[in-house]
């Protein structure tokens, strides 16, 4: 085993999508961005716990993720010394310094997720970029996510020896006027761009 590698003398962010389903996540504060965060949490299956008074580092027992929404500097201070003496990922609202992570503004289409960031440096700059992207985004990119999602596991069956031939298959099934077909509302040409690729997968 090599030894650490020394990385950039700049520090950037290393985008993550975090698995919280079924882990205890603890949102400190109260009003309406601790609302908010529990929501946010809540709506990846996040078990909540909610501390709107007086925080103590056990408070953070079994917790995998802390998020301090409060305006209090001293219990800002506390969770986040406390969250960094136990590894647990932190962000403390509007407080950079404090943070072990960011929260971006997130879209949802299906089980396409987009998040844009501005490593903590204007967060309202994210939300119209999130915005803006939602716009020319439709709906009909769940639908066809999920027949790309078959159509992966298809190729991955086909060829389960032979990875230039799965990718050459899928950049197929991908191919520039099937994403033109997604990102223009057009699900039926897309299924039938779907359907006879599938047919000509399994010849």
């Amino acid at each position: 085993m090599t030894g650490p590698a020394q990385g950039s003398s700049e520090s950037s962010l290393y985008p993550i999508g975090l698995k919280v389903g079924g882990a205890r996540c603890l949102v400190v504060g109260r009003g309406v961005e601790a609302t908010r965060k529990r929501k946010e949490l809540q709506d990846c299956g996040a078990i909540v716990l909610s501390i709107d008074g007086a925080f103590a580092p056990p408070d953070l027992d079994g917790v995998r993720l802390v998020v301090a929404a409060t305006d209090d500097p001293k219990v800002r201070e506390e969770v986040a010394r406390a969250a960094g003496e136990r590894g647990i990922p932190c962000n403390v609202v509007d407080v950079n310094h404090l943070c072990t992570f960011y929260a971006p503004a997130v879209l949802r289409r299906g089980g396409l997720t987009v998040t844009v960031a501005t490593d903590g440096k204007f967060p309202l700059l994210a939300v119209a970029l999130r915005d803006r992207i939602a716009e020319e985004l439709g709906e009909e990119v769940a639908p066809a996510l999920e027949l790309l999602g078959e159509g992966r596991a298809l190729a991955a069956a086909r060829f389960p020896d032979d990875p230039a031939r799965r990718l050459h298959a899928l950049r197929r099934l991908l191919s520039p006027d099937a994403l033109a077909s997604i990102l223009d509302g057009r699900l039926d040409a897309f299924t039938a761009h779907w359907k006879a690729w599938k047919t000509e997968l399994a010849s």
